[in-house]
């Protein structure tokens, strides 16, 4: 399996473009074409203060381009560039949702405070494009991606979707490991559920992985990824943006959310 269309969000400036670098990369190892997305609002802030005349969003339309053509021309890749100015947030990702439904795989930079982006733009993606969504923090810059790969386990669709979604990029892993969390023993939600093989599955893909399991108790779900993601020196998490509310108090959405804050590894999310 592989990639053949991919989408990288781009600012106009603030954040550390690991995203763009990340994306250029794939696109070149897929043969995939590259589509930039320049989405931010007309105002900067709630106040009138904040609000950016034409000129100003001309330039920061300009500088992003030049950024992502920079990036994309060396590698010799096909590309394409959207670009919208939104007057307010609902505006804003609801057009990045549209436009991400179009591409295999959309790519952000991991949300800083210093970003111009909604904070929560690349959750909302993942949750409603129905495409997967890679969240790249500064540290992946210039770094290979998908040698270790860590991935999150539960039964659920959102972590059915995340695994499949991830499947061109497992197929060239040199380690997966496979982290089943599971309810602790005393739990009858699941008395009567299958047994069954994710590990043998992904064999058939020709992924060999190692299989772990964890019970979900105490410590939430995006800790014991954290926490094992860390071990196992891995540079990409794979996971559903949403899963069931049984583990722990939090919800999925919430977990994902706190994947995505502490994380020094790139995280794939599917809903």
């Amino acid at each position: 399996m592989t990639f053949t269309d991919l989408l990288v969000h781009v600012e106009s400036g603030g954040v550390s473009d690991a995203a763009l670098d990340v994306a250029a990369e794939l696109a070149r190892t897929h043969h995939a074409r590259l589509t930039g997305l320049f989405a931010e609002r007309a105002s900067l802030g709630a106040s009138v203060v904040g609000a950016r005349s034409p000129e100003r969003i001309a330039e920061a339309t300009a500088r992003a381009r030049s950024r992502f053509e920079a990036t994309a021309h060396p590698r010799r890749l096909e590309t394409a560039w959207l670009e919208r100015v939104c007057q307010d947030y609902g505006d804003l990702v609801d057009w990045a949702v549209q436009c991400c439904r179009y591409v295999d795989l959309a790519v952000f930079d991991k949300p800083a405070p210093e970003s111009r982006a909604p904070a929560d733009l690349a959750h909302q993606v993942a949750a409603r494009a129905g495409r997967p969504v890679l969240v790249v923090p500064p540290q992946a810059r210039g770094k290979p991606l998908g040698r270790r790969v860590l991935v999150g386990w539960t039964g659920s669709r959102g972590s059915a979707r995340a695994l499949h979604d991830a499947l061109p990029l497992l197929e060239q892993a040199a380690h997966v490991t496979v982290l089943s969390l599971q309810l602790p023993a005393g739990d009858e939600s699941r008395a009567d559920f299958p047994s069954l093989d994710i590990a043998a599955h992904l064999r058939t893909h020709g992924v060999e992985a190692r299989y772990e399991r964890v019970i979900v108790g105490e410590v939430g779900m995006a800790d014991h990824l954290l926490n094992r993601a860390a071990d196992l020196d891995a540079d990409l998490v794979v996971v559903g943006a949403a899963t069931p509310h049984a583990f722990g108090r939090r919800s999925g959405d919430e977990a994902a959310v706190d994947l995505v804050r502490s994380a020094t590894a790139t995280v794939l999310l599917s809903a």
